[in-house]
């Protein structure tokens, strides 16, 4: 005869194993989705070196702002978010990143200036063009975060270093007027007297690499 009563505990105890292997694959996938999906924040220091020289109205592009990375692991430019502030009580303020390239309203008062795909570049003397696109930012090495437009004159631009950076973020095909059609942030930002706060951040993670005021200095 078949003992009945044995039997059923044997069954409750492996259905109690299965659910609790079930749970616990459920869980174990969903950690390491979560895992998967949080990015890995840059172990890197950026230091803010100053602005770039503005040489003649026939530049290739506008003056901006020149960081250099002086340790830790490498940089991918594209993930990388620029927000400034200037007080002066008007506050204004823009955030740009890799993919907010300089407005095509500002590029067209300057008709002998190319145009640049992304607002990030490598920077420094003697680099190629495909160099200076690499994204992949490594110790010792510099890059620009190009400006949307600069004071003109020769003196005004000695003394005061301003820099407008804009944010267009808007369909590509609408051509905008000089001041740029639907602007998301832009401002005019001194960079001789302190008043100007850059935060330079890692947007994947939220990690910030550079944080600071503009003083003046020159590249």
């Amino acid at each position: 005869m078949v003992n009945n009563n044995a039997v059923s505990p044997v069954v409750g105890v492996m259905l109690m194993l299965v659910v609790t292997i079930i749970i616990a694959a459920t869980v174990s996938a969903f950690s390491g989705g979560l895992m998967e999906d949080t990015k890995k924040a840059p172990n890197a220091q950026i230091r803010y070196v100053g602005v770039s020289s503005y040489v003649d109205n026939a530049a290739t592009m506008a003056p901006g702002m020149v960081f250099e990375h002086v340790g830790g692991d490498t940089v991918d430019l594209t993930t990388l978010q620029l927000d400034l502030s200037y007080d002066d009580g008007t506050m204004a303020v823009c955030l740009v990143t890799y993919n907010d390239p300089p407005s095509r309203g500002y590029t067209q008062g300057y008709p002998d200036r190319e145009r640049k795909d992304v607002r990030m570049e490598k920077f420094g003397a003697g680099l190629s063009a495909t160099e200076r696109k690499n994204p992949l930012l490594n110790a010792g090495e510099r890059f620009i975060i190009y400006s949307d437009g600069h004071n003109r004159i020769p003196d005004l631009w000695e003394k005061q270093r301003i820099l407008r950076y804009q944010a267009d973020r808007q369909d590509p095909s609408v051509e905008p007027g000089y001041h740029g059609g639907n602007t998301y942030s832009s401002g005019q930002f001194l960079m001789t007297d302190g008043r100007t706060e850059y935060t330079l951040s890692d947007r994947d993670s939220g990690t910030i690499l550079a944080h600071g005021f503009c003083y003046g200095e020159t590249v």
